[in-house]
């Protein structure tokens, strides 16, 4: 991009002062942002619109949004679920452990499990909130049901990732999870963490059965 393209913050009406501090926090955000989700950084990318006052509505961010499967939009003050234990993982990002899984199930994804323990960032569950509007409020209570007694395992495109079907039959819902294993090859830190969590119709679930490949089930 040409110099004479760049955003000047002065022409925004920005304190330059004010603009250097969006900078650093953005970056920060969108670093941590990566790390969770193990996608690589293009922070040089993002500094030429950070003048901006939404990041969220800059090309930069669009793209990671697309890079990373959905939109990663960070979202402040979101409530935490009661059943839910939280902690503060690296670099203050709010981790919330849901629940365990069983490695014997598990390990049709990979043998290389390093933990049972699941966890759902705080920008994880904004993702769910803003992709599937309510899901999360109504069904999050689910969540470690489904992550421990799935239905139906399916391979994903992404390594050592489960899509998870499961029916929760006093619902009579359906809901699609998919979890990141944690492996050792992952920063040490990490945990099992859930990427995205939905309500799926018959539909859907039945083309999943249908086109995808059933790397287990308990039917």
């Amino acid at each position: 991009m040409a110099g004479s393209h760049i955003i000047s913050p002065v022409r925004l009406g920005l304190d330059s002062k004010e603009t250097v501090a969006k900078i650093k926090q953005k970056t920060a955000v969108y670093k941590d942002l990566c790390e969770t989700c193990r996608i690589r950084p293009k922070t040089e990318q993002l500094r030429y619109e950070c003048g901006m006052s939404d990041l969220r509505k800059t090309k930069a961010w669009k793209k990671f949004e697309d890079s990373a499967e959905g939109d990663k939009k960070v979202i402040t003050g979101v409530a935490v679920h009661d059943t839910m234990k939280t902690s503060k993982g690296k670099e203050n990002v709010e981790v919330h452990t849901v629940g365990k899984i069983n490695k014997d199930i598990y390990k049709c994804i990979t043998e290389d499990i390093r933990t049972d323990e699941v966890i759902i960032t705080d920008e994880r569950i904004a993702h769910i909130k803003e992709r599937h509007p309510s899901d999360y409020e109504r069904f999050c209570r689910y969540i470690p049901e489904i992550i421990e007694f799935p239905d139906y395992i399916l391979k994903s495109a992404k390594p050592n990732t489960a899509m998870i079907l499961k029916e929760i039959v006093d619902e009579k819902e359906k809901f699609q999870l998919i979890l990141r294993i944690k492996t050792s090859e992952d920063n040490k830190n990490f945990k099992n963490s859930i990427i995205t969590f939905l309500k799926v119709n018959e539909r859907t679930w039945n083309k999943y059965l249908r086109n995808k490949t059933i790397l287990y089930t308990n039917k």
